[in-house]
């Protein structure tokens, strides 16, 4: 484990694959509750799939540095639960997260830095660096496409190692979307009990109008219920979660005032006039199709967005989305080689 200077921690780096050359960096950063420690089971994966395996804690969680005052004053007190837009405040909540980009950018360099990545070679779907954020991790993917070319790069190019984003099981809030309306609203799993339904398994349709927002399918059963009590004390951190508490107010403040929706337009939309940073590098949405509504709902949703892009010939990022069949919110727990697989197999090999 170590500290970096950006402030961000690496909870476990498992190494090059010995005597592998063309080996890729994977790069894992967490979302909220679940700090790292909930990717171990990819771990012993690593050498067989050839990849250096790095899962990185962000700033509040173990191991990483405490925001300092002026950035916790970048996120105002919260108040209500409102989901109405409201303007930016002095456009605090959008200088947080390139501050967040420019630390996650950092962290990056460093590894370049220290020559423990690879060159990236596109046409060999290999080597590079492969950059996952889960759930709310989506977040700082978003952020670093809208803001990586404007940081300090200690003379790299961190466009010659950057292979691949992941924006993994980003939910409707995250990406900014309005949530689609429930056709049969009811008590669900969701109020009763938050942190288990996000681990439970749904059988859904194939439109947004089909999902299934309230029952589980019951088996598989939720993984947090087969996690010893052991797994989850050593995985979660919901202290950032509690009122006031740095990811309680970015999520209410990334609603409220649009944020979330402005860091997923520029990223992938970026305007005509502008260059996006690294153009040519391969954005990746990956989802588990039996996961809860909202990731989804939000598949659906930037599907139709992106559909929309290419019959208005509008300037996009290249993506790819890419299912992991069977899978929930966990993917990475209850099914690791697979979700393994879907992070690495080339653009033509993935289900869409």
């Amino acid at each position: 484990m170590a500290s970096s200077a950006s402030g961000l921690h690496i909870f476990q780096d498992t190494g090059a694959p010995p005597g592998s050359s063309d080996y890729t960096t994977v790069v894992v950063i967490h979302g909220i509750v679940w700090h790292s420690a909930i990717f171990s089971k990819m771990v012993p994966l690593a050498r067989s799939k050839n990849i250096r395996l790095v899962l990185v804690n962000r700033q509040d969680y173990p191991g990483g540095a405490p925001y300092n005052s002026a950035d916790r004053a970048l996120l105002p007190a919260q108040a209500g639960s409102s989901r109405q837009t409201v303007p930016l405040p002095s456009e605090n909540a959008w200088v947080f997260m390139q501050h967040r980009a420019s630390t996650l950018n950092q962290l990056l360099v460093e590894l370049v830095l220290a020559r423990g990545v690879t060159p990236a070679e596109p046409a060999r779907n290999k080597g590079g660096i492969v950059l996952a954020g889960w759930s709310l991790g989506v977040a700082w993917i978003t952020a670093l496409l809208t803001h990586g070319g404007s940081f300090q790069q200690n003379g790299v190019d961190l466009g010659q190692y950057l292979r691949r984003v992941i924006l993994y099981e980003g939910s409707s809030t995250v990406y900014g979307y309005p949530p689609s309306p429930d056709p049969n609203p009811q008590l669900s799993v969701q109020e009763q009990d938050p942190l288990l339904w996000l681990s439970e398994y749904f059988a859904h349709g194939d439109t947004a109008a089909t999902l299934e927002r309230h029952t589980p399918r019951g088996a598989p059963t939720p993984t947090l219920a087969r996690m010893t009590p052991a797994e989850v004390r050593a995985t979660v951190c919901a202290a950032q979660t509690s009122p006031g508490g740095s990811d309680a107010l970015l999520l209410h403040w990334g609603v409220r005032t649009g944020l979330f929706a402005a860091l997923r337009r520029r990223a992938l939309f970026p305007p005509a006039r502008a260059a996006p940073p690294w153009p040519a590098l391969e954005v990746r949405v990956v989802w588990g199709d039996e996961s809860v509504w909202e990731v989804l709902d939000a598949t659906h949703a930037l599907r139709a967005e992106l559909a929309d892009a290419a019959a208005k010939r509008a300037q996009t990022r290249p993506v790819t989305l890419a299912r992991v069949r069977g899978a929930n919110h966990f993917a990475h727990w209850d099914y690791p080689e697979q979700t393994l697989r879907v992070f690495l197999a080339a653009p033509n090999e993935v289900e869409a």
